[in-house]
């Protein structure tokens, strides 16, 4: 997925929000005695619609609106056809899931795109206390058991053809409360689909073993104002730390971890 450019690597979206009162019950434990769980009134369910032909899947719901930003022409075969759109989606539960649904409705309007198998791996994902950074060792694939000091999993991966390009990038576990991010664009070319170049890998979803080992999300808190939220940035002048949420603000949803991007 592309990165932000250096002096803008936390992403910050920002939403007005109208009516943030709910009547919602609050998060706790059901008269059944199920666990109920307060939805974010700026979250939209699965089915919404992303665009371009992807919808939020079951286990995630939309944080805020789809945001869109012009594409710039990188080369001149190939001519952007609309905006580019990003989301980001909170994953409330089986993150494999939710990111062999999305892969699966991309492949389905062409890219072939990898499966959780041959997109995911394990992360050794720690904070620094004095900067609030987070720091991040690459383990290798969840098709290999998962080291002792595996604490999160990250699942990236990339698909195009001549008329669509997709990204998702899904982080779950430890510090992080999970989530899956969303970039797709459209374009028109004349180059033939033989000419790109794909990333070798399979459709397959992550093993029933992968899946068993997952660990536990951070529960999704609401940081009160002057409380550090989200991903830490390179742009602030100790380093890589965490933006402060500002007055008149609450948080959305985040991706969390380096350079993770948030919607207020």
């Amino acid at each position: 997925m592309r990165r932000p450019p250096i002096g803008a690597a936390l992403l910050v979206a920002t939403l007005a929000l109208a009516g943030a009162c709910t009547d919602d019950e609050p998060a706790g434990d059901a008269d059944d005695g199920t666990t109920t769980t307060t939805l974010d009134p700026s979250w939209s369910p699965p089915g919404t619609e992303i665009g371009l032909g992807l919808t939020v899947p079951d286990g995630a719901h939309l944080a805020g609106p789809v945001f869109h930003r012009p594409q710039p022409v990188i080369m001149e075969q190939v001519q952007p056809d609309g905006d580019e759109l990003e989301a980001l989606l909170v994953v409330d539960e089986d993150p494999y899931g939710v990111f062999d649904a999305v892969a699966e409705q991309v492949r389905a309007l062409g890219p072939e795109m990898n499966g959780s198998a041959s997109s995911c791996e394990w992360w050794d994902l720690s904070v620094d206390d004095d900067h609030g950074g987070f720091s991040v060792e690459a383990l290798g694939p969840v098709s290999d058991p998962p080291p002792d000091e595996a604490s999160a999993v990250r699942c990236e991966a990339s698909a195009l053809d001549p008329e669509l390009s997709v990204s998702i990038e899904l982080r779950w576990g430890g510090e992080l409360p999970g989530s899956l991010v969303v970039t797709a664009s459209a374009h028109a070319t004349d180059i033939a689909l033989e000419d790109y170049v794909s990333t070798p890998g399979s459709p397959d979803a992550a093993s029933a073993e992968a899946t068993a080992a997952v660990p536990e999300a951070a529960p999704r808190d609401q940081p009160d104002v002057g409380d550090p939220f989200g991903g830490s940035a390179n742009c602030l002048s100790g380093g890589y730390a965490r933006m402060v949420l500002p007055e008149g603000s609450r948080l959305v949803g985040t991706e969390g971890g380096p350079d993770g991007r948030s919607v207020l």
